[in-house]
């Protein structure tokens, strides 16, 4: 994977008529003893969460989970091999601890950021309210960091064995020398639960808006509905995810072309929210494993959908035409393949292709509206109310061009999750969804297997990890667990 470098612009003055503060110098280049005098100081430390997590939405964290699971063959090993391959795994993976490192780091800035706040003081309202936003965002960036490293790193959530199943380690404040054991899985969601809490109560003010680059209130009830879901409170999930749906703030795409804005030209018309990017020194991680050309113009990549992927789309799905495109694949050793099928979710954005090379980078779309319709029709399911599951199942299908479904019971749910597995497709769901759906990972028919990795052939297209496996939650990476004798999970 291609690693980004951090540049620093130094921005002396603020510019009204800029269509983003983002581009203003975050925490790392302020004096600790003087960052937290003024208000403007909180906004430093702000903007310096969303560059961090302009690194993390995208790239690693996205692709591991995604080619872990089952809707990928590996044509290229040059990313991931050994998670692909669920061998040899370990606990040593540079991967996972990469993952596991920089959502720290970015948690360890939020709590410094957060016991730096209160000693501001606001020379008036409107300040007071804007320290409140940027608090709540904290709060909200901490919550969000957590969930994700609480369903790659630990077991799913159940309320009859939370309070004693491994959770995370939980840095709630700023101390190098404190090595915090590993909470509760029943603790870590408490705690990202009182994070969302304060969140909704200091960020009430901020409306929700379309192409919002930084988190507001409807940021706040899409992860809400997110976590309430992952912890099977169905009821409460619902409730949240279509207050928001009935917002009417966010539309659904109703075509290809609308989709096709959204995904390759990052038109924020579903996203809830969707970071800033720009060129040359602002941009994000990149999910390219799926989407790569040469500097001979032939499309090279790493990884292919199968074909039963490609199959779950009906011919007049908008997505289908956007998630994926038609190609003359080559191998590394350029033999060429006609009429595969790509992922083109992630295309080279020419937007940003401005320097003669091209650009993968895209903006990572944080929280989509169409997630919350899956979020109210899965919960709606799970409680026993067929009725509303069907409702938000069928009005997202019909935005996506499908027909309506009148099937009932297992047959609904079993449509609730292609659905999910359709709109999601490639964002880093896949494998969790997997996991607390307690199916396993069957890679099913792929395109050709000439131009695949095959050997083991039950290492690659043809492997089936049961729902049980152990390396469904990934480790604690060795080097952490050495240093901070953290308790490993089950079987690594």
């Amino acid at each position: 994977m291609k690693k980004f470098t951090y540049i620093i612009i130094f921005v002396i003055t603020l510019s009204l008529g800029s269509c983003s503060n983002l581009d203003k110098s975050p925490y790392e280049e302020i004096s600790r003893n003087e960052t937290f005098e003024k208000v403007i100081d909180a906004e430093y430390w702000t903007n310096g969460m969303y560059i961090r997590l302009r690194q993390t939405v995208y790239g690693a964290y996205v692709g591991i989970n995604e080619v872990q699971a089952d809707l990928l063959n590996m044509v290229s090993s040059r990313s991931y091999s050994d998670i692909h391959r669920w061998e040899p795994f370990t606990a040593s993976d540079g991967n996972i601890r990469e993952i596991w490192a920089e959502n720290y780091r970015t948690i360890a800035n939020i709590n410094t950021a957060l016991e730096g706040f209160p000693k501001i003081k606001p020379k008036d309202a409107d300040e007071e309210e804007l320290l409140k936003q940027y608090t709540g965002e904290m709060h909200l960036g901490r919550a969000f960091l957590y969930t994700r490293l609480a369903t790659a790193f630990c077991k799913v959530y159940d309320a009859n064995t939370a309070s004693t199943d491994l959770g995370l380690p939980l840095e709630k404040v700023y101390d190098v020398k404190t090595k915090n054991q590993r909470a509760s899985l029943q603790e870590t969601y408490d705690f990202i639960l009182s994070d969302i809490t304060k969140a909704e109560d200091l960020l009430k003010n901020k409306t929700g808006a379309i192409n919002a680059d930084t988190f507001t209130i409807d940021a706040v009830k899409a992860l809400k509905a997110r976590v309430l879901m992952y912890m099977g409170k169905w009821e409460d999930a619902y409730k949240v995810a279509e207050d928001l749906i009935f917002s009417n703030t966010y539309a659904l795409a109703t075509s290809s072309d609308e989709l096709r804005e959204i995904w390759h030209k990052d038109n924020a018309q579903e996203s809830i929210t969707q970071l800033y990017i720009a060129t040359p020194n602002q941009l994000p991680s990149t999910n390219n494993i799926y989407f790569y050309i040469d500097s001979s113009k032939r499309y090279k990549s790493d990884y292919v959908p199968t074909k039963w992927t490609v199959d779950l789309f009906e011919d007049n799905d908008y997505r289908k035409s956007v998630y994926f495109e038609k190609v003359e694949l080559f191998t590394a050793f350029n033999k060429p393949y006609s009429d595969i099928y790509i992922v083109h979710k992630y295309p080279i954005n020419e937007a940003l292709s401005t320097t003669g090379s091209d650009n993968y980078a895209h903006a990572p779309k944080v929280f989509r509206i169409p997630e919350l319709y899956l979020i109210a029709s899965e919960s709606a399911f799970k409680n026993n109310d067929e009725g509303n599951a069907r409702k938000y199942l069928n009005l997202l299908r019909e935005a996506r061009g499908l027909s309506s479904v009148t099937v009932t019971g297992d047959a609904l749910f079993q449509e609730i999750k292609n659905e999910r597995s359709r709109e999601l497709a490639f964002e880093g769901f896949r494998l969790f969804d997997l996991k607390r759906w307690k199916e396993g990972v069957t890679r099913r028919t792929p395109q050709n297997t000439e131009f695949l990795e095959d050997t083991p052939k039950d290492q690659y297209y043809e492997l089936n990890r049961p729902a049980d496996d152990f390396k469904f939650v990934w480790p604690v990476p060795a080097r952490d667990r050495e240093h901070g004798k953290l308790q490993q999970n089950p079987g690594w």
